[in-house]
């Protein structure tokens, strides 16, 4: 029999022409048009207000073919450094003003909350259809309103603002680190070594009240090709490894702060003397703290409501909790939990040693900024070159949102704007405007016959 008689089956099996096939009906896989026609979960359908060509910008598009790196790992590391940042700084301030005991309820409460936030959008992502975003759950919510675009304007110009301030506090806090300051009058042995350029290198010494490593702008400009890179990157799971060193400086700025607490009660080394500024013995036979100011539980309830802010904002990281689980692989519901519940513990007990630490070390004498009631050291100018650098390892988790949004609002413009150009090119007038060729559009520059 010829080769050009025969023909092959959808499963492989050769039939000649005429004959009936191999395999009957019933006896071949149910799954054989699969072979040859993707399924269509591959690349998900569009939802019914997704038809519309303005309501899904070319960034979702582009992601519709299921692009999912992301692991629970990852997604604990992104997340919690989008929660923890410098605001620490002002937690054991904000303990002062409310009562350790007020602020640790208000911190846990805060973190409660911020993870039931955290769940609710990444199931309303879920119903909406993946890849979601801010605007595709408000459109399913209120379809055909407005509401969808101011949603994307202001986590665009939230996130931008956020990312501004962490240029303010890196050109806030190099300058502060690479000052030169006494250490006090007291001149002890390991006061001399700190100050010897064993410890303290040319390369940090100021150049005088002038000099360029006390201009904040160079260090900004420093800081530019650090966050360069990350804010060039397309997925935000490839920010794990900036997330991890991020955190990395947060925790050893809490072991410092921590480290200070027990300065006192241990009596170590003069270096964690959180009290060596002042003219008083801190350190009588007794075992008072004299240094350290009053503590309570709890102070007026006009204080505590003044701080609120100060703690709900700790925890804002909604803004990511959409892409973040956009790119997670298997994205359950108990994976999605899971890096949520280790993201906010994560946080919370981070929050609660910086905030009691710099709390018990110095009462309510504790300045706004944790780092300014220390002593001068270079212990504390460390500290606040970590702070600078998370930072600006963090720049990425702010801008990826900022830039998501306005790229979506950008494609929406173009969208309604390429809507009008073609009711303007169909509309009856269209037809009897000159072509480019000078004649009247119809068949090649003739007048329809």
């Amino acid at each position: 029999m010829s080769t050009d008689a025969r023909a092959s089956t959808a499963d492989g099996s050769e039939t000649t022409a005429g004959s009936p096939s191999r395999l009957s009906l019933a006896s071949r896989p149910a799954t054989a048009p699969a072979a040859v026609h993707p399924p269509a979960a591959v690349h998900p359908p569009l939802t019914s207000w997704e038809t519309l060509p303005q309501s899904e910008s070319w960034i979702e598009a582009a992601r519709r073919g299921g692009e999912r790196t992301g692991s629970v790992r990852s997604s604990v590391l992104n997340l919690t450094n989008t929660i923890i940042g410098a605001g620490m700084l002002g937690l054991p301030a904000a303990f002062a003003a409310c009562g350790w005991a007020v602020g640790s309820l208000l911190l846990l409460a805060c973190g409660l909350f911020s993870g039931l936030g955290l769940h609710l959008l990444s199931a309303a992502a879920d119903l909406v259809g993946r890849p979601a975003s801010f605007r595709s759950v408000a459109e399913a919510a209120l379809p055909g309103s407005g509401l969808p675009y101011a949603i994307d304007a202001a986590i665009a110009v939230k996130c931008f603002g956020v990312a501004t301030s962490y240029l303010v506090v890196v050109g806030d806090s190099m300058p502060k680190a690479t000052s030169r300051r006494p250490l006090g009058e007291v001149s002890t042995p390991v006061q001399q070594f700190i100050r010897s350029r064993v410890l303290v290198p040319k390369a940090i010494e100021p150049l005088g009240a002038s000099g360029p490593l006390l201009d904040r702008r160079l260090w900004v400009a420093a800081a530019v090709p650090i966050l360069a890179p990350l804010v060039s990157l397309r997925r935000i799971d490839a920010l794990k490894y900036a997330s991890l060193l991020a955190l990395g400086c947060l925790l050893l700025v809490t072991v410092e702060i921590v480290a200070f607490s027990s300065g006192p009660v241990l009596r170590a080394s003069p270096l964690l003397n959180p009290y060596s500024n002042s003219s008083r013995n801190c350190f009588p036979p007794n075992g008072d703290l004299p240094c350290r100011g009053a503590v309570s539980a709890a102070t007026s309830a006009l204080d505590a409501v003044r701080k609120v802010p100060i703690f709900v904002f700790s925890f804002t990281c909604q803004q990511n909790i959409v892409s973040i689980t956009n790119e997670l692989r298997r994205p359950s519901q108990r994976r999605v939990a899971a890096a949520v519940v280790l993201s906010e513990a994560v946080a919370v007990g981070q929050y609660l040693l910086v905030g009691f630490c710099g709390y018990f070390t110095f009462g309510d004498q504790i300045a706004g900024d944790v780092l300014a009631s220390y002593p001068a050291s270079p212990i504390v100018s460390f500290a606040r070159v970590l702070m600078a650098l998370s930072v600006v390892l963090s720049y990425g988790l702010q801008s990826h949102p900022s830039r998501s949004c306005l790229l979506s609002l950008l494609s929406v413009a173009r969208a309604a704007r390429d809507a009008r150009r073609r009711r303007r090119a169909s509309s009856p007038e269209a037809a009897l405007l000159p072509s480019g060729g000078g004649g009247v559009e119809a068949g090649g520059g003739g007048v329809e016959a």
